[in-house]
């Protein structure tokens, strides 16, 4: 809302000195976002004007924001032109209740018990309060392997689905550690992390086995769609 007016989603304007936007909770998903046109006047850290909350870097003092605080903006270039008709709300998947992640088998997919794998493909998991661009930790029934196993600590990537003693499945999200030794079941394909991420606490998460091919597909659909995104962007602000 600016000035009190309605502004749709997926929308440009220009806004003037003095206006004020009011962001209010997502209708749906976890997560709004809001691009500026130049940017944040900020440090750039590794290239990136990012923060890192996890290692306190990047952005104002590495930390989240906070009521009171002032941030400046980068110089801008060009006009905002009115924004095309796109779609590009139509396109942002944001999983339902009735909705599945779709997971590739990991490495210690068979070491599980068949009864555990069931479990954890027709279970619906909770999403818990320790959950965070680091990992989402999921509750529900403990999923068993079929005799103890002790793995060297290996590397990990956004999307692997572990699942430490306790039985319960962590996924590795965008902020993933960078190597892990927990017994991993599946990967959640990278199309497919980003709803994850939409899903709040408490919320619920089911998983569906896919192929490599439709996770290819389904990869290759995204980057089409994004590099139409930045396409329409270009000439809005021109």
């Amino acid at each position: 809302v600016l000035d009190g007016e309605p502004i749709p989603p997926w929308w440009a304007l220009q806004a003037r000195a003095g206006q004020t936007l009011v962001l209010g909770a997502p209708r749906d998903g976890v997560s709004s976002y809001l691009a500026i046109r130049g940017g944040l006047d900020v440090p750039q850290v590794l290239g990136s004007r990012a923060t890192d909350r996890k290692a306190h870097f990047g952005g104002l003092e590495g930390r989240g924001l906070e009521r009171g605080d002032r941030l400046s903006l980068c110089p801008a270039i060009g006009v905002v032109r009115s924004c095309p008709e796109t779609g590009w709300g139509a396109r942002i998947d944001v999983l339902g209740n009735k909705g599945a992640v779709r997971v590739l088998p990991a490495a210690e997919w068979t070491c599980f018990q068949p009864e555990a794998r069931d479990i954890f493909l027709h279970d619906g998991w909770t999403v818990t309060a320790q959950a965070n661009r680091a990992g989402y930790r999921l509750d529900g029934r403990e999923l068993r392997l079929r005799h103890p196993l002790n793995l060297m600590s290996h590397g990990i990537v956004p999307g692997t689905v572990q699942v430490p003693p306790a039985g319960l499945p962590i996924i590795q999200m965008a902020d993933a550690n960078t190597c892990g030794g927990y017994p991993k079941i599946a990967t959640v394909i990278e199309a497919d992390l980003r709803c994850v991420a939409q899903v709040p606490v408490g919320g619920t998460i089911r998983f569906e086995l896919t192929t490599r091919d439709e996770a290819r597909q389904a990869l290759q659909a995204r980057q089409t769609f994004l590099a139409a995104l930045t396409n329409d962007l270009r000439m809005i602000f021109q």
